[in-house]
């Protein structure tokens, strides 16, 4: 496509956005906030008139998504301590944090029901805590992905029997799950720390899509047939 788009910051709640446009090979176009930037995912396939038009659009809806709602993106970085306890899908772990001085590289490793971290002396505070949010996040993910994925799979298997593709966890704060083309399904690593009923109706929420693309009626009624409280899960969800 060879397209260089550029789009002026977009300044919401007192924080600025740097918006980025990215080739993808993705059918659809999607914006998103990652690490403090609007990101604009364009299918790299797409006709080149067709999607700098599409991007203006997409870049217009999300400003004023992140004018009317800037709480939905200003979710701080989860703070990770020697000893805390975090509770991932239901299982407890314990987090051990410790300082190498002489390493270059930071590490983590599951001991049992403990999060052993182990960071590099030589980081500044701020990419320490980033390094350390990663790192449990990382290592909690994988201990509790085959929970998720059969969670997921006996919804599907009771309501939608739909082909899955790949389910994962992702350390992201713009999107609690997420469903792609393929059915590819992500979840937030952050969704996995509230209640059940709200991991559930996610789950419920991204395997609709696995029949309905889009949020249209017949997506909601697909949805509350499974989860018929959906309107009092969705609020709470976005007031969290």
């Amino acid at each position: 496509m060879g397209i260089a788009l550029r789009f002026e910051p977009i300044d919401a709640n007192g924080k600025r956005y740097e918006v980025k446009v990215v080739a993808t090979d993705l059918k659809r176009m999607y914006a998103r906030v990652v690490d403090g930037k609007l990101v604009i995912q364009m299918p790299a396939s797409w006709d080149r008139n067709y999607a700098m038009e599409s991007a203006i659009k997409l870049y217009e809806r999300a400003r004023r998504f992140l004018m009317r709602h800037p709480e939905r993106f200003d979710r701080k970085r989860m703070e990770v301590r020697d000893g805390m306890e975090i509770r991932v899908l239901g299982r407890a772990f314990r987090v051990s944090v410790t300082e190498n001085p002489n390493s270059s590289s930071s590490r983590a490793r599951l001991d049992g029901d403990t999060v052993a971290i182990s960071l590099s002396g030589r980081l500044s505070q701020k990419d320490r805590a980033r390094h350390a949010e990663s790192l449990l996040s990382r290592t909690c993910s994988k201990a509790v992905l085959p929970a998720l994925a059969d969670r997921v799979n006996r919804t599907n298997a009771e309501h939608f029997r739909s082909t899955l593709g790949a389910i994962r966890i992702r350390n992201n704060t713009s999107k609690w799950g997420s469903c792609t083309s393929r059915n590819n399904l992500s979840f937030s690593f952050r969704l996995l720390l509230l209640p059940d009923d709200i991991i559930d109706y996610v789950i419920a929420h991204e395997l609709a899509h696995t029949k309905v693309r889009s949020h249209s009626q017949r997506f909601w009624a697909i949805l509350g047939s499974i989860v018929p409280d959906y309107k009092q899960k969705r609020k709470w969800l976005n007031a969290h």
